[in-house]
């Protein structure tokens, strides 16, 4: 209802600045072709591109976001041939339940 109230603050806590810089907040470190589209991942999610398909797609990186990137579009339809997934030639995964037991 945007009604506001005071608060009293009995803890303040200061964290160190941080230089982490993902993709999402810096241009491609590649060169991209003229009339490419070219985006950081979370576009797929905005409603314009929920609607769109696309005759083939690239996602690059190995990492989360790459992986459900992926597997946001085979469940929108996108068929895997229309996919191309660059990932390093030496790429892990471990499942987290396991290992920290």
């Amino acid at each position: 209802d945007g009604s506001k109230r005071p608060v009293r603050i009995r803890r303040k806590v200061v964290l160190p600045a941080s230089n982490v810089v993902v993709p999402a907040m810096r241009p491609p470190a590649y060169a991209v072709a003229e009339g490419v589209d070219c985006g950081p991942a979370n576009i797929l999610s905005s409603d314009e591109e929920s609607g769109r398909l696309r005759t083939s797609y690239v996602v690059v990186g190995a990492g989360k976001t790459g992986v459900d990137s992926v597997l946001l579009l085979l469940r929108r339809g996108v068929p895997a041939s229309a996919i191309t997934w660059v990932v390093s030639q030496d790429c892990w995964y471990f499942l987290r339940d396991y290992i920290f037991h």
